[in-house]
């Protein structure tokens, strides 16, 4: 697969859904464009997996485990991000 974007030097990129399928597929897409990126998922597993899979492609990864649906959880997750 062939990225012509490049995100190195911006803002992390944030992933809701970024620990399983087409949320996964999005998280390596960027990590290979460059960017630097948070996962938010509500399985802790896939949350590493995913982490493990930006850190191998050179970027910085964080992850959250919570309930989108969850609005204060959101707002602390974003939170430790920035």
């Amino acid at each position: 697969m062939t990225v012509d974007i490049d995100f190195t030097g911006r803002r992390a990129r944030v992933i809701g859904g970024g620990g399983g399928g087409i949320g996964t597929a999005m998280v390596d897409v960027l990590a290979r464009a460059g960017a630097d990126v948070a996962i938010i998922t509500v399985v802790a597993e896939h949350a590493a997996e995913s982490v493990a899979l930006v850190s191998s492609l050179g970027r910085r990864a964080a992850s959250a485990v919570l309930d989108v649906t969850d609005e204060s959880a959101v707002d602390a997750a974003f939170a430790a991000i920035a």
